[in-house]
């Protein structure tokens, strides 16, 4: 973790002497402005007439000019809000008003965008770049000596404070979230294997993919997840942890909890979290691929009693099988099971039978993921308080 005047500088100001910040509207009516987005952003003709739609809620949403920008980007788009974008916005701009950053720039993820005075504020000190990623977003104050940058591609960091050139590097997690998510590959017979990306840069993992195969298999268990968390010893953990950080490279972690926030130093983050309640492989990740188990789905398509006639499927006709899309409210896919779905474009429905070529079927593969689940630790930030600032 680098000790300097910066990363002190910004945990101070998040401290706040031990009297937690309050996030600039409440975690509910987060949520509220998710589900308001969800269930509008394909109703209306254009985007004033969503947000004049929202009541009191527009008056939320605009406290955070990011989020406000992400409502129109994501509507102009006609796509759905990235999951806990809104949290990462209204968090970004608390940490903005607290810093008394009241400037704002839209960089959408372009230098070119980026003024050069304010550009070379940025990278003038240290490393002599900017990250891998452009920034989203930036809040910066007139003479540009702080500037706080979020990002928001799921590939990079949140976010990154920048006092005097030197830079903090971010990551901004809600109550509950997780430390990674990772795919796992699994055979004919259920057994799940490790990827190549387990095998190299998370081997900690293999522990518990060897609990699950000793355990159970993925068709034995699919439709429920299995929970590693009383697996996880303090020793495993703090290797995962550690391995993770070096990936990473997070110097401070932001947490929510409730209408609060607090920042933990990464060394510290273990005192700041529970990881035993929802930690677990999931047999349905959120990734798909081409059928990977072709005897499997052939098996439930027969035990359905459907039939396949020149490739073409066809099965009873079932409702509770056509799933809406991830953060909207369009049918996106048809389920054979929670293992096997068809996208729905390839569906066609006729007197209650359901029939879709075989080679669109697309397959879920299992994830593993340590879930975090943050507590406000009175002794461990008085500890990083006093640690940081001796």
């Amino acid at each position: 973790m680098p000790n300097n005047k910066s990363l002190i500088y910004l945990f101070n100001k998040i401290y706040n002497g031990g009297d937690l910040i309050n996030i600039i509207t409440t975690i509910t009516k987060i949520k509220s402005m998710n589900k308001y987005y969800k269930n509008n952003f394909t109703r209306y003709d254009n985007f004033e007439e969503l947000l004049f739609n929202m009541g009191s809620l527009r008056t939320e949403l605009e406290k955070s000019h990011s989020a406000l920008a992400e409502f129109e980007k994501q509507y102009n788009r006609n796509l759905a809000l990235q999951p806990a974008i809104l949290t990462e916005c209204f968090i970004s701009q608390t940490l903005a008003n607290i810093l008394g950053l009241n400037n704002f720039l839209d960089a959408d993820e372009n230098e070119e965008n980026i003024p050069g005075n304010l550009l070379m504020a940025l990278i003038r000190s240290k490393g002599g770049d900017l990250e891998a990623a452009t920034p989203r977003y930036i809040y910066y104050n007139d003479n540009s000596s702080i500037v706080l940058l979020q990002y928001g591609d799921s590939s990079s960091i949140d976010a990154v404070f920048v006092k005097n050139g030197y830079r903090v590097r971010l990551e901004i997690k809600e109550e509950k979230a997780k430390l990674g998510e990772y795919d796992l590959n699994y055979n004919e017979e259920g057994v799940l294997i490790p990827t190549r990306n387990i095998i190299n840069n998370h081997p900690e993992y293999i522990k518990f993919i060897d609990v699950f195969n000793n355990t159970t298999d993925m068709f034995s268990h699919m439709g429920s997840n299995f929970k590693i968390g009383s697996y996880l010893e303090d020793d495993l953990l703090n290797s995962i942890v550690d391995r993770v950080f070096a990936l990473g490279r997070i110097d401070l972690y932001i947490l929510q909890k409730g209408n609060k926030i607090f920042a933990v130093p990464s060394n510290n983050l273990l005192k700041c979290v529970d990881v035993t309640k929802g930690s677990e492989i999931r047999t349905a990740g959120r990734n798909s691929y081409a059928v990977f188990t072709p005897d499997r789905l052939m098996t439930f398509i027969h035990e359905q009693g459907g039939t396949i006639e020149n490739n073409i499927v066809t099965l009873a006709y079932d409702q509770d099988n056509e799933t809406e899309a991830r953060g909207g409210t369009r049918i996106s896919r048809y389920k054979i099971n929670s293992l096997f779905f068809v996208p729905y474009q390839f569906v066609t429905i006729e007197n209650n039978f359901v029939s879709f070529d075989l080679t669109k079927v697309k397959q879920n593969k299992a994830t593993i993921a340590i879930h975090l689940n943050a507590e406000i630790n009175e002794d461990a930030l008085r500890e990083s308080f006093e640690e940081l600032n001796s």
